[in-house]
Parts: structure tokens; C-alpha cells; sequence
């Protein structure tokens, strides 16, 4: 099985830090996770930009115009 990692992302530093450490500690093995546009259900991966809307840039793009 091929590695990929997970898509940059729209945040503000504060907005992630305030959510890494609001989290709470890891238990257990973490796995690997798949993400998805929300629009076109395609999978983003790095280096793509999954934004704060849950979808890919082209999807992003389409509904800010």
C-alpha cells in the first residue's frame, strides 16, 4: 500500500493551535485517513489544499465565484 499524506490546509496558525491542543492525547495506533472533497467526492492529497469548506480548489474556486 502506497503512503500519501494529508493535504495542506487553509488555517490560521492560531485556529490550529487552538485545536491541537484542545484535542487531547493520542491512545492507541492512529491509522491512516482518506480525505475527501465534499463536493466532488474526489481524494485530495498533498500537495493539494483542502479548504476550511471541506472541498478541493477547483470545487472551492466554483463556489466563490
Amino acid at each position: 500500500m502506497e503512503r500519501t499524506y494529508p493535504p495542506r490546509i487553509d488555517v490560521a496558525p492560531e485556529a490550529m493551535a487552538k485545536m491541537l491542543f484542545s484535542a487531547g492525547p493520542v491512545t492507541g495506533p492512529v491509522s491512516g485517513r482518506d480525505y475527501h472533497c465534499a463536493d466532488c467526492g474526489e481524494k485530495v492529497i498533498y500537495p493539494a489544499i483542502l479548504y476550511s469548506d471541506n472541498r478541493c480548489e477547483a470545487c472551492h474556486q466554483a463556489g466563490t465565484d
